[in-house]
């Protein structure tokens, strides 16, 4: 069995979107938890940080950690930084999706936070085209506004704003092969999806806050401090444990995913 994670951290935004005060302190917390106390070894966890975590190359790192993976491994990607909530239009302005969610890559220079977004739809081609087996165990960790909206849609289904005619939606259902956005993705009965760990619920924001007089974002704080004092936490006891304590400041943390899975132990 592998163990292996991609951490993103990404502070720098501006001018694009204000900068963030905790990213870069959370992801050494998560590495230090995954090592100290989920068998993870330095040298299967990549860092991507500030200007190196542009948008193709997370997604080249994720085609590294969903690559060649086999049943039992752990695969764990989390992302701490902006999220994006927003109407997508293709260049010839027809709407793509009526609310789509995404990660916000670092900007380098662009003039919009949609540029470098890489949206669930993305991430969904991008996981498909892997064909991660049934039971490998990938876990996404999505420390950022919005991140309750991101999901995983079945590879086949096309953009959500167009129906096709019955004789073409015929012609797809009996197709060993769809492309999306650029991915060839072949289809696969064993390719199985994410447990999502979402920091907040799709309209909801991310918040930081002073902890020991340092900038932290309340979800990592809380999660981390859980899963140190417990780290036999199950995913739902860890956000019986979390969402309380979240309620107040009107951020919900959600947890998406196979109903099994849920209730299994954190990263077991």
């Amino acid at each position: 069995m592998t163990k292996k994670a991609l951490i993103v951290g990404i502070s720098e935004y501006a001018p694009l979107q204000p900068n963030l005060a905790s990213s870069l302190f959370e992801i050494e917390q998560w590495r230090d938890l995954l090592v100290d106390h989920y068998g993870f070894a330095d040298k299967d966890i990549r860092l991507l940080a500030q200007r190196r975590a542009t948008k193709q190359a997370i997604l080249d790192r994720l085609m590294w950690l969903l690559g060649n993976a086999q049943d039992g491994d752990q695969l764990v990607f989390i992302y701490c930084g902006h999220g994006v909530r927003a109407h997508r239009r293709d260049s010839a302005g027809d709407l793509l999706d009526l609310q789509d969610e995404g990660l916000v890559a670092y900007p380098g220079g662009a003039a919009d936070p949609l540029d470098v977004a890489i949206f669930d739809d993305d991430l969904s081609a991008l996981y498909s085209s892997m064909a991660v087996p049934a039971r490998a165990l990938p876990t996404f960790i999505l420390d950022c506004c919005y991140s309750g909206g991101m999901d995983f849609p079945e590879p086949e289904l096309l953009r959500k704003s167009i129906i096709l005619p019955v004789d073409l939606a015929h012609r797809n259902r009996s197709a060993t092969e769809v492309v999306r956005f650029g991915l060839h993705v072949t289809r696969t009965s064993a390719c199985t999806h994410p447990l999502i760990l979402a920091a907040s619920g799709e309209r909801d924001l991310a918040i930081e806050v002073e902890r020991a007089d340092r900038p932290r974002s309340l979800f990592s704080c809380l999660a981390i401090a859980a899963l140190r004092e417990n780290p036999t936490l199950t995913y739902q006891e860890l956000m019986a444990t979390i969402v309380p304590l979240m309620q107040e400041v009107a951020q919900e943390p959600c947890l998406r995913g196979d109903a099994e899975r849920k209730q299994g132990q954190f990263l077991k």
